[in-house]
């Protein structure tokens, strides 16, 4: 399990997937934390959570993610694993 709080995650790339953080088979949670100005050329600019088992998830709450771009799910994508965002800042994000 990991746990991410009062955090800030910017001007990351990937030449893959996950921008700004990429979690992989694992529970994640992200709390009080800015994405911003992340970019990845496959999924996720801001944050990708994903899982080739599907049993994990990753919860976002009072994020803010704002100018993260990705070629699919610019700010934030769940791939694979159960995901919530709650109580969050969503804008200017391209995919």
């Amino acid at each position: 399990t990991g746990v991410w709080n009062h955090s800030s995650c910017t001007n990351n790339r990937a030449s893959g997937d996950g921008g700004g953080v990429y979690v992989d088979m694992l529970d994640f949670s992200v709390h009080d934390t800015c994405f911003t100005g992340n970019s990845a050329l496959g999924d996720g600019g801001g944050f990708l959570c994903t899982s080739a088992l599907a049993r994990t998830s990753c919860y976002v709450s009072n994020a803010t993610l704002t100018q993260n771009t990705a070629s699919k799910g610019g700010a934030g994508k769940f791939l694979s694993s159960s995901g919530v965002v709650r109580d969050g800042t969503c804008h200017d994000n391209l995919a």
